[in-house]
């Protein structure tokens, strides 16, 4: 018998509306089963999925037996997630997006839209606009502004949405969670309007400019761990803002344009505004990193838990030397699919 769950998943894959279910509800069992129902060339398949979320002290941690998922969705996560998002908005002077979408977007979806708090603070700031949040972990609060639904979803499936959709496609930081990033943009081409934009935002390795990086510093074996693991994983990081830009490209993205910010680690610049950036990156960096490797390092590359809490450990001494001018950038790219083409017969 079809629990609430299962019919919110149901409804939502057949296209039948779609159901509000209370976050904290959802999050608080431990295990849970759904149906899919894929609706594809008019043939219905019911797909079986069963999630399991177990204790792993100190985290809590999603497997789903056919989308494994590497990092956590417990509360010092999601805390993470929110403070990255304020290193964004201190980035961008508040704002949530560079890609010239114009004043009246009519349908934007966020994609691995996390805590949800980018979708949220969009749907407030266009009411007439009708924004969708997806993602794998159902961590998103209940209370929302009504034009905004987050819903279940697997953005490296085949999207099921209407095509040619959306007025602008938002992806942030996704990297190391997507297999084939050409494949993702080959969805979101097909589900943007003509004129349509996207917007992808990912991070890069941590760096210096100046040399206070020695040669042997925890933020070299920092960022091959994250390499090698996410290779092993099946889901690379990228490593070049020109993979972002060729594999948009040849998804039929035009008038594509990057734009760089650099986020100091710690507080040691002097420019005020940047030193503010560094400081909440360091935090960012102290609540989020053990949820970053935990999964890579054990499971994946195969590290024993000393191995993993010994790395944690500089990383957290290497994060507070103010002689280290450590920093990583940010990357925007942002892109638009052209407009239709009008015959010559009008």
């Amino acid at each position: 018998m079809f629990g609430p769950f299962e019919l919110f998943n149901v409804f939502r894959y057949c296209g039948l509306g779609h159901l509000s279910l209370p976050g904290q509800q959802f999050r608080s069992r431990l295990q849970l089963r759904r149906w899919r129902c894929c609706v594809r060339d008019n043939v219905s398949q019911i797909v079986y999925i069963q999630l399991h979320i177990p204790e792993r002290a100190p985290l809590q941690w999603i497997q789903e037996r056919r989308i494994p998922v590497r990092w956590p969705n417990d509360e010092q996560q999601s805390d993470q997630n929110d403070i990255m998002h304020h290193i964004f908005n201190l980035t961008l002077d508040g704002e949530l997006f560079l890609a010239p979408i114009g004043k009246h977007p009519q349908r934007v979806l966020d994609v691995g839209t996390g805590t949800g708090i980018w979708a949220i603070e969009f749907a407030d700031r266009f009411p007439s606009a009708s924004v969708i949040g997806t993602d794998l972990s159902p961590i998103q609060p209940s209370m929302v502004p009504p034009n905004l639904q987050f819903e279940i979803d697997d953005c490296c499936e085949e999207w099921l949405y209407t095509k040619e959709s959306f007025d602008f496609i938002h992806i942030r930081l996704l990297n190391g969670a997507v297999a084939n990033w050409s494949s993702l943009y080959a969805e979101a081409f097909a589900h943007v309007k003509p004129g349509g934009w996207i917007e992808c935002v990912e991070g890069n390795p941590i760096t210096s400019d100046d040399d206070t990086i020695s040669p042997d510093s925890v933020y070299h074996q920092w960022n091959q761990v994250t390499f090698d693991g996410g290779k092993a994983y099946g889901k690379p990081i990228i490593r070049s803002s020109d993979e972002v830009k060729d594999a948009l490209s040849g998804a039929g993205f035009v008038d594509i344009t990057e734009r760089r910010f650099k986020w100091p680690i710690g507080g040691w610049c002097k420019d005020q505004r940047l030193k503010e950036i560094g400081i909440w990156n360091r935090l960012n960096f102290e609540q989020g990193m053990e949820g970053w490797c935990w999964y890579l390092c054990t499971a994946v590359l195969g590290w024993k838990t000393e191995k993993v809490q010994m790395m944690l450990a500089e990383m957290r001494l290497m994060l507070r030397q103010k002689g280290v001018h450590a920093y990583n950038e940010v990357t925007f790219i942002y892109g638009r699919k052209p407009p239709a083409k009008v015959s010559a017969d009008g």
